[in-house]
């Protein structure tokens, strides 16, 4: 600034004076006061929100957020987690010409809900014409269906929630939850089955006289001979 003095008819000019002045902005400055549940991390669909603090208080707060798609943030610092990956945004107040711009940046990741299979026993002895619950549970149950798969499809198989046994000899009945864009997959279980024929004490896979003499070599009671008798008969 020039302060001056032209002078007139009787007082002379003054020499001009010059004042510096110097402006700057205002400082401010912005804090996330808060991380979501176990850290940074989310899982997919889920809502947090973002809390700040400004400096000085009540300055207007702008989101921005980076182009992975892993979540959205609104006007209200709102964060939904869309899929799997890991995301940043940065968080700004100021550069509005009063006050000087101030940041901070949030890096969140973001992963699909865990699942696990349970199976109620590994292991199966059944007769032929057996059908039993396959004893296994998806946690979450909402994440879907387990699929199964016999290796012997021909003993064993698996419909409608049951394991049916068809013939004998034996088979392992893979359980399996390949996962979605929500849900991760979950770690397979096996459930070993073996399928017996009722009254095959030789295990021939038939039911004949060489059974009642394995029967009897083998010390049975005369109940279980009658039994495997029976079966030869057709009385059972």
């Amino acid at each position: 600034i020039t302060v001056s003095f032209a002078g007139n008819d009787k007082y002379a000019a003054a020499e001009s004076k010059t004042i510096a002045v110097t402006v700057t902005l205002n400082e401010s400055s912005v804090s996330v006061n808060n991380l979501p549940p176990d850290g940074s991390c989310l899982y997919v669909d889920d809502t947090f929100t973002l809390i700040t603090t400004t400096t000085p208080e009540g300055l207007d707060v702008t989101y921005i957020l980076d182009d992975s798609g892993v979540v959205s943030v609104d006007e209200k610092g709102v964060v939904t987690a869309l899929k799997e990956g890991t995301a940043s945004i940065t968080v700004k107040v100021g550069g509005d010409g009063i006050y000087a711009e101030s940041s901070t940046t949030v890096t969140l990741t973001v992963t699909k809900v865990p699942t696990v299979i349970t199976v109620e026993k590994a292991t199966l002895e059944l007769k032929v014409g057996d059908e039993v619950s396959t004893g296994a549970s998806l946690t979450p149950a909402e994440a879907g269906s387990l699929v199964y798969t016999s290796s012997n499809d021909k003993v064993a198989v698996v419909k409608d929630g049951k394991i049916k046994a068809l013939a004998a000899g034996t088979a392992t009945i893979t359980v399996s939850f390949a996962g979605d864009a929500k849900y991760a997959a979950a770690e397979s279980k096996t459930i070993a089955v073996t399928v017996t024929l009722e009254g095959d004490s030789n295990n021939d896979g038939v039911v004949n006289v060489s059974d009642v003499v394995k029967a009897v070599s083998d010390g049975k009671t005369q109940a279980e001979i009658d039994a495997i008798v029976n079966i030869i008969m057709g009385r059972k």
